[in-house]
This record gives C-alpha cells, sequence and structure tokens, in this order.
C-alpha cells in the first residue's frame, strides 16, 4: 500500500514539474537618424514634419533614415512644412520613400514682406519700391 501511494505522489508531481525556456537574446540594432537643418526666409516660422509640430526656425531635426534615405516604401510621402503664425503664408516640401534625406532646408514663405519675428527689436523697414 505505502508503494502505490508513493508511486500515486511521484507520478503527481512529475505532471506538475514544468520548464522554463531559455529566452533568446534580443538583439536591436539602433534606429539610424538623419540630422536635417531647417532655416526660413523670415527666421521663426513653424515646422512640422508629417502633421507634428517639431519647433521654430532656425532648428536641427533628426529624422528615421535608412542608410542616408528617407525610411518606408516608395509610395509613402514625407513632407517638411514651414508656416507663418496665424496662417498668413507657408511652403511645404516633399520626398518620398528612398529617396535622399537633403542636410538642410530653406523655406522662403512667399508673401512674408510684412511679418518679423515676435523676438525681434522692431519690424523691418519696407524696401524701396523698385522703378
Amino acid at each position: 500500500m505505502l508503494r502505490c501511494i508513493l508511486l500515486l505522489l511521484a507520478m503527481m508531481l512529475a505532471a506538475c514539474t514544468t520548464t522554463i525556456p531559455e529566452e533568446e537574446p534580443v538583439v536591436r540594432r539602433a534606429q539610424e537618424v538623419t540630422a536635417v537643418q531647417v532655416h526660413s526666409l523670415p527666421p521663426g516660422c513653424f515646422v512640422e514634419l508629417d502633421g507634428e509640430f517639431l519647433g521654430a526656425t532656425p532648428l536641427t531635426i533628426r529624422v528615421p533614415s535608412y542608410e542616408g534615405d528617407w525610411q518606408g516604401a516608395g509610395w509613402k510621402m514625407h513632407v517638411l512644412r514651414a508656416s507663418i503664425p496665424r496662417g498668413q503664408g507657408c511652403e511645404q516640401k516633399i520626398w518620398f520613400g528612398g529617396d535622399p534625406i537633403p542636410r538642410c532646408v530653406v523655406f522662403r514663405i512667399p508673401g512674408a514682406e510684412t511679418w518679423y519675428h515676435a523676438n525681434s527689436r522692431q519690424p523691418p523697414k519696407p524696401s524701396p519700391a523698385n522703378f
């Protein structure tokens, strides 16, 4: 009888054991980024990349890249946009996945001759009319 109880107890303990599988090490490559300097005429324009606000010019942004090219399939569009506050003017530049990423982008906002940066001491003087 004692043998049956020990055998039954051994079977129960053997059925309840679990083994923990060895975890495979996860090796991830760091995300490659490319720095892009963004300037505008006039300075102080708001900058957005793919609809996300990044700051005011001049600034340096870091974009995800793959060997210096924009990430994504060829149909994926990347829009870099600079605008004057309150919608007085804007300009945008468009690239597609796989296009080379520029190191520097300069925006010239049309109609911005009368607008000046909020941190400037005085508004710019109007340019003389060309006759």
